[in-house]
């Protein structure tokens, strides 16, 4: 499944050269974990279940439509049942999961992928203030320290402090863990040399709009970088798409 994610960034941003190194995967170390939150293994049928003797179930949710996060959500219950820890797979439609499942908050787990951002602003999906419906923290994640760093990245403009805030964000997130990064399933693209001119702000050089180009209702072309295919002439770049 491509390869294994290890930043919260855009791949390449100056603002954030460290990798974000997850948890192993480590049977002895997740059943010892279990064992201090108060779960066991039952010795007769193998599965984990709560002090109280109810086994641990789990509800994945996904999206019908999507057949790679299906065969990935198939892999994951796989692994947790070889585990002992019973997975149900809901497939969904995406318009149940973003109105129903995401704004309400009702879900054990939900396979989810987005892209990046180009900007370095992760408040929206980090800070403890988005926990709430209609907010962008659909992990519940709160941490003060963690809201620190997503304040200080929102207004630092010294470069070695945002790469060190950056680096201490991704760091407390992981060392938490209430949540699973898998992987990075980027695509790669040949194109002809020189087809393309690289717009990392939304504009090219020396024009104020991109030609064709008009703003989206989310802003996305102001925080993601993206690409223009150009004619190149005597004159330079004449028309771009």
């Amino acid at each position: 499944y491509q390869v294994r994610t290890d930043s919260l960034f855009f791949p390449g941003v100056p603002y954030a050269g460290k990798p974000m190194f997850l948890p192993e995967f480590d049977l002895a170390m997740a059943e010892r974990l279990m064992a201090e939150a108060g779960y066991r293994r039952d010795e007769a049928s193998g599965a984990i279940v709560h002090r109280s003797g109810a086994p641990v179930r789990l509800t994945i949710t996904v999206n019908r439509e999507n057949t790679e996060q299906q065969s990935l959500a198939q892999r994951i219950s796989t692994q947790w049942r070889e585990f002992g820890i019973d997975v149900i797979l809901e497939s969904v439609s995406w318009e149940e999961i973003v109105t129903e499942k995401l704004a309400n908050r009702r879900f054990d787990g939900i396979l989810l992928g987005w892209e990046l951002p180009y900007e370095r602003d992760r408040y929206a999906t980090w800070h403890s203030s988005q926990v709430e419906a209609g907010g962008g923290n659909f992990c519940g994640f709160r941490n003060e320290e963690v809201d620190e760093w997503l304040e200080t990245l929102r207004s630092e403009t010294d470069a070695e402090r945002s790469r060190i805030a950056a680096a201490e964000l991704q760091k407390e997130i992981a060392d938490w863990q209430p949540y699973l990064f898998l992987c990075n399933t980027g695509r790669v693209m040949r194109l002809r040399a020189g087809a393309l001119t690289y717009a990392p702000e939304g504009r090219l050089p020396g024009m104020d709009e991109p030609p064709g180009v008009r703003p989206s209702r989310a802003g996305l072309d102001r925080v993601r970088p993206w690409w223009v295919r150009r004619d190149i002439t005597t004159s330079g770049i004449t028309r771009a798409e």
